[in-house]
This record gives structure tokens, sequence and C-alpha cells, in this order.
């Protein structure tokens, strides 16, 4: 629709570290590269594009998502082929944006060999396995922190065979909410459950396994919750 229409809109605000005078700071060579999510008809229709196109990784990654990251990318290089070798690329974004942000991510790491981190709330799942375990390995489990509401079902779409990085590692959970709501996606949740937070504090949950068979037991059918499991 975007390219039909020769319509663009800012999508990353860019923010370099700095250091005060007479202070020390060890994110002065940092760079920040915060993506905004869904806000438009436009977006939504980069959503729903859930097909499956090839990054320049090789890597099958959501259609949608990836055509979005194509257009940023002569954007952002300019500004991580400057990065120092001791400076660190923090890659952040709520919902559409913490998806663009993965693809963002694993290629400042492959193509630039930054020191990447990578910070996602809400985010739908980007790519199938090989992806998620390229991702995975490049940037290091350690690096990924991957942020959920208890109620939210955006990160859980789309379905298989579509998988999440970090692979297998636990997600962040924000909240204790077991129930499904979907209202619980909007930024201010998340803003609300980071207040006061260290990522020690925030409960650790491994996500449900898409490749594990599960069966219901209709004697138990009275047990059926509408909750995220």
């Amino acid at each position: 629709m975007a390219h039909a229409t020769g319509h663009q809109t800012g999508f990353v605000l860019v923010g370099k570290g700095t250091s005060p005078t007479g202070r020390m700071n060890p994110f002065k060579n940092d760079l920040v590269l915060a993506i905004r999510g869904t806000a438009s008809l436009y977006d939504a229709s980069t959503d729903c594009r859930a097909n499956l196109s090839v990054c320049d990784g090789g890597h099958s990654v959501h259609a949608g998502f990836n055509t979005l990251f194509e257009t940023l990318k002569s954007e952002l290089a300019p500004f991580l082929s400057e990065l120092k070798p001791s400076a660190t690329v923090h890659c952040v974004g709520h919902s559409l944006g913490g998806a663009v942000a993965s693809l963002v991510a694993d290629w400042a790491k492959r193509r630039f060999n930054a020191n990447v981190k990578l910070y996602t709330f809400g985010a739908p799942k980007v790519s199938l396995t090989n992806f998620a375990l390229s991702t995975t390995n490049a940037l290091k489990s350690k690096n990924i922190f991957r942020c959920v509401n208890g109620g939210d079902v955006v990160p859980m779409v789309p379905f298989w065979p579509f998988m999440q990085a970090p692979y297998n590692p636990p997600e962040y959970r924000m909240d204790n909410n077991q129930i499904i709501a979907p209202w619980h996606h909007l930024m201010k949740y998340y803003t609300r459950n980071s207040q006061k937070q260290s990522w020690d504090s925030i409960n650790k949950r491994v996500t449900f396994n898409p490749f594990k068979r599960v069966t219901l037991d209709i004697s138990h059918a009275n047990q059926v919750q509408p909750s995220i499991y």
C-alpha cells in the first residue's frame, strides 16, 4: 500500500551516546535504534503479509517485516559503519517495531560485526527456525531480551511454523497475567510493567514449544480455560 501511494513515514529514532565534560560515560560511543510499532493502515498491511521471503542473510522470514526492513537499510548503514569497535548497538522496538528490530539486529551483527543487544516488547514472531537459530547464535541469548505481557496475544502470532528469537531460552514475562487480554499489547501496559524493575527481577518463562504435540483428554474438557497456554 505504501509503495503504491508513494507514502513515507519516520520509523527509527537514532540516539547517539555522548560524554559530558568531566564525566566518564561507558555508553558514550553506543548507538540506540528505537523502532516504532504499528500506527497506520499501511503498517497493518505490513503486519498481515505473513507469507515468507528470504532476507539478505539467506533465511526465511516474514515477508511484510522484511520488506519494511529493506527500506531502512540504506539510511541506517552510515550510522553503523561509523561505530567504534568498543561501541554497542541497542536495537529496541514494540510490536511491529520489535519484529523489525530483530531483523536490524541480525543484519548489524552480520554486516558490520557490531556488538548488538536486542530488546523487543510484545513483538510478533519474525521467521522460521533457521533465522531464529542463526540470530540466537550470532547475538547470544544473553544479549536478547524478548519481553511479553502475560495476556498479550501478538507475541504468539504468526502461528507455526514461525518461531521467535531467542530460540528455546526463556522470555521475560512482565506480569503474571494468565488470561488472554488483547489490550495488554498496548505500549502503556509495557511502560507500566517496566517501571522500577531490573532484568534480574523480571520473571523468566520458557515459551510454548510449537513442535510438541498437544492432545485434549475429553474427560478433562471442563478444565479448559482461555489461558495463554
